[in-house]
């Protein structure tokens, strides 16, 4: 029987500049059957749309925390950032748009330990978090393979010193050329990176580009793995794009990034 490469947990919050990459890979052998979670999932919908505890005061509490969530005056909403992201239209063909993943990807950090966690987050570094944001992930999935595009935009505020802060991070980020780590389930990834001046983004004030690629490892099988960044600042406005492959996925898929850099580039630049 073939065995078919799935992941379990795939967390890809890239954050502003980086790849503090949170990623949850892990691998399951001949066809592992991820109904019962779909199944949990379902009932979880179901239940919190059926619970009848919300109040008024609450559902209006939480409207407040939406709008003040959405962007400001001084720049974009959450609304303007998804109309600038990547479309489907413009990934290379045989990608599926997912739906959001609204699952805390602090849990499936697969770099623990290793440079890119003691690098932190872009966030952190900055000393505040986006004000708007807007993200969309492309996925296909063969029973060899697996690859992925997204895109993210990430809007920090006029008054942050986003710009200084880009630079002294991407410089830190550069110091970190290999990864190699043993995750809780087992799962073994080893990983060498390099690192570029990006996609040359018009407009863009500070650009990196970097390749990771090496091995995943469970259950008495390799994998090859390969993952492509590509991360602009454009004003306030941090613009990545991500795609990776795995097993035996088409490489074209990791080159189609600078294209799409460009074009999210070109979008975020007519928000004014």
């Amino acid at each position: 029987m073939n065995s078919r490469l799935r992941t379990r947990a795939l967390g890809r919050r890239t954050t502003a500049a980086s790849a503090a990459l949170l990623l949850g890979l892990s691998l399951a052998a001949c066809g592992s059957d991820d109904s019962d979670s779909s199944d949990d999932a379902d009932d979880d919908r179901s239940s919190q749309s059926a619970d009848p505890s919300d109040s008024p005061d609450e559902t209006d509490d939480a409207d407040e925390t939406d709008d003040a969530d959405a962007g400001s005056s001084d720049g974009p909403s959450d609304d303007d950032l998804a109309a600038a992201l990547i479309t489907s239209s413009e990934v290379p063909p045989g990608f599926e748009q997912q739906p959001a993943d609204e699952e805390d990807d602090e849990e499936n950090n697969t770099f623990a330990g290793t440079c890119f966690e003691s690098l932190g987050k872009f966030s952190d570094a900055l000393g505040v978090d986006d004000v708007a944001e807007a993200e969309t992930e492309f996925l296909q999935e063969s029973q060899t393979a697996q690859a992925g595009v997204s895109g993210e935009l990430h809007f920090y505020g006029t008054d942050a010193d986003v710009a200084g802060t880009f630079a002294d991070f991407t410089d830190q980020l550069r110091q970190c050329t290999e990864v190699s780590t043993a995750l809780d389930d087992g799962t073994q990834v080893d990983l060498a990176i390099t690192y570029d001046d990006g996609a040359g983004v018009t407009g863009a004030d500070d650009e990196l580009g970097f390749t990771m690629s090496g091995t995943i490892a469970a259950g008495g099988q390799s994998f090859p793995v390969a993952y492509r960044f590509e991360v602009a600042l454009l004003g306030d406005i941090v613009s990545l794009i991500s795609t990776y492959t795995l097993g035996a996925a088409d490489p074209a898929v990791l080159d189609s990034a600078p294209q799409l850099a460009t074009l999210q580039g070109e979008r975020v630049a007519q928000l004014g």
